[in-house]
């Protein structure tokens, strides 16, 4: 990866807008989700993006009840790796006062990730999913990771040797993963497939085909696509950059690599 670092760069700078943020495309509209993309990637790469237009974008989202766990999480990782105190705090205390009621699995995940990545670890504890949460099979990739992680996170029951085996039976002959065993190799399920080894103290069995599927992935201007041949996206090229640093060896917080 080192080689494209900088074009890798080039192609994330091209979609920041006036206002800090960046979009998807360089003629709409700024969002949480793509800023957070474009700026944890260049933050892997090893550039400090600590312009105030970007802080100040990220202090101007409001954050109420209603906000999705999801967005939560994406600006408590901002918060913290930008020194938005303030931000941080608002995350953490909205993200508790969400886990006071009935949450589905996927925004348990993204509550106890945002208390994770503010430091509020003390506040993991009385989140807890529901029973049935914890005894289902994996029927999917994202499915099967998002136990993992509640796994991490909390310490519940995991049938480990299970969940490793349906990550590794969903890795294509191109070193891809798809959403499903046997199924077309996305770099997203790719990306989320590599976490969820990690995290299981497994790798990938076919590493060099992995690293070879991320590099034909990749567009002649720096960015990737979610498939070969795709249309490069931030989201894409984020995933891209995640998975290689997660087939190199110098990772200790795999949560770092969501």
């Amino acid at each position: 990866m080192s080689e494209h670092k900088e074009e890798t760069a080039r192609f994330i700078h091209a979609y920041e807008q006036p206002d800090g943020g960046f979009s998807f495309s360089q003629s709409t509209p700024t969002t949480l989700e793509d800023t957070y993309y474009a700026v944890t990637t260049l933050q892997a790469l090893g550039e400090r993006t600590t312009n105030h237009q970007i802080k100040d974008f990220l202090s101007s989202i409001p954050l109420t009840p209603d906000t999705s766990p999801r967005h939560l999480w994406m600006l408590a990782r901002l918060g913290a790796s930008l020194q938005l105190r303030r931000l941080t705090k608002i995350a953490a205390d909205t993200a508790i006062l969400r886990a006071r009621h009935p949450q589905p699995s996927e925004s348990i995940v993204y509550l106890l990730l945002t208390l994770e990545a503010t430091g509020k670890t003390a506040s993991l504890t009385p989140i807890k999913p529901r029973k049935e949460m914890l005894l289902s099979t994996p029927d999917s990739v994202s499915n099967a990771v998002e136990h993992i992680v509640l796994h991490h996170l909390t310490g519940n029951p995991l049938k480990k040797a299970q969940y490793a085996t349906y990550l590794v039976t969903a890795q294509n002959p191109d070193g891809g993963f798809g959403p499903l065993p046997k199924t077309t190799s996305f770099i997203e399920y790719t990306h989320l497939a590599l976490l969820g080894l990690s995290l299981l103290g497994r790798r990938s069995r076919k590493t060099k085909q992995c690293e070879q599927f991320v590099h034909l992935c990749r567009s002649t201007d720096g960015g990737y696509g979610r498939q070969i041949d795709a249309l490069p996206t931030i989201e894409a090229t984020y995933c891209a950059v995640q998975i290689l640093l997660n087939l190199s060896k110098h990772h200790q917080n795999h949560l770092n690599l969501l």
